[in-house]
């Protein structure tokens, strides 16, 4: 669904979806470093530079 919102550049429901994920537990890093399709729309997005580190502290957290 994010990806989804982000081809359309529905920026906000982008974030919403994105934001869900991260409800459910799933921390999409890998997945957000191979679609450039999220930097691309959402990089001016006033949340998406803060859920970025977020998902990045979780997914390291994961490995460690």
């Amino acid at each position: 669904m994010a990806l989804g919102y982000a081809l359309i550049e529905e920026k906000d429901e982008a974030m919403y979806w994105l934001n869900k994920m991260l409800d459910f537990g799933y921390s999409p890093y890998q997945l957000l470093l191979n679609l450039e399709t999220f930097h691309n729309v959402l990089k001016d997005h006033k949340g998406f530079q803060e859920y970025i580190e977020v998902v990045k502290k979780r997914s390291e957290e994961l490995v460690v």
